[in-house]
């Protein structure tokens, strides 16, 4: 989850096209564009705007938007998993230097570096859009059959294998390139290959371009 864009509505420069800071009473009415790029829809959290007078180094604004629900992208009924939030207006006191700072201030969140988005008005430094990221889903227990899911930002190769607890490694579920989306594999134990593994717990490792994740199984047929 994370602020992709931060604009706003009077159409004021973000960049370093004027020499002078605009002048006191100067408005600004922020719209942060938000995308969820993780693997399942959230709901109840807030979009945190900071506004920073950068001549004396204080926070001298802040404002909550209350997000309710955003999907994810990966989503069968076409609900967004990028939206608009407009903040009221800021008006700028005197004529000074100011950056301003817009951040998902989620609960739990596995990728906080890239929630934000800051804007310095007129110096021209912008941090980049955040990035997708890839998500093995919990899985927990499989009992004579399951389904493992797992999504992907973008496009790339995805390796999903099973090892035992010693490293061994036990059956290659998938290991291929694929397009950016939300994937199923199952796991059922009238598989012939399946049905030689015996109860225990396995290691399930996700691996995406330099990106890993593992989650602990018990199988249980």
């Amino acid at each position: 989850m994370g602020v992709v864009e931060l604009t706003n509505l009077e159409g004021h420069d973000w960049g370093n096209s004027h020499e002078s800071p605009y002048p006191a009473g100067t408005e600004y009415t922020c719209v942060a564009t938000v995308e969820n790029f993780g693997a399942n829809a959230e709901d109840s959290f807030y979009l945190d705007l900071q506004v920073h007078d950068m001549d004396t180094d204080t926070e001298i604004w802040w404002k909550l938007q209350l997000v309710e629900f955003i999907d994810w992208r990966g989503n069968d009924e076409g609900n967004p998993y990028v939206k608009e939030y407009t903040f009221p207006t800021f008006t700028q006191p005197d004529e000074h230097w100011y950056r301003f700072e817009c951040r998902a201030e989620m609960i739990v969140d596995n990728n906080p570096s890239n929630d934000g988005q800051e804007r310095h008005i007129n110096v021209g430094i912008t941090e980049d859009p955040a990035d997708y990221i890839f998500a093995l889903e919990d899985i927990g227990l499989i009992q004579s059959s399951g389904t493992i899911s797992f999504s992907l930002g973008q496009r790339a190769m995805v390796s999903l294998k099973v090892y035992s607890v010693d490293g061994q490694l036990i059956k290659t579920l998938t290991d291929e390139s694929k397009q950016a989306g939300r994937y199923e594999v199952e796991w059922n134990d009238r598989d012939e290959d399946d049905c030689d593994i015996p109860n225990g717990v396995y290691l399930f490792r996700m691996e995406v371009e330099g990106w890993s994740d593992v989650e602990k199984v018990l199988i249980v047929k």
